[in-house]
């Protein structure tokens, strides 16, 4: 969260500036697989928790 926001901030600091951003889309989503918290990972580590308990 705390990346995320500190790359939003920075996108928004250069759009008031009128530059470029920083980041795009990609760079967002490129953060979901750096820290494993995308769709399919999510998934599979609640399954891997509720195989444990059981």
């Amino acid at each position: 969260m705390i990346e995320a926001m500190g790359m939003q901030a920075e996108n928004m600091q250069r759009d008031a500036l009128g530059n470029s951003m920083a980041y795009d889309e990609d760079a967002f989503m490129r953060l979901l697989e750096k820290y494993g918290i995308h769709h399919n990972a999510v998934v599979t580590m609640l399954g891997d928790a509720e195989a444990r308990r059981a």
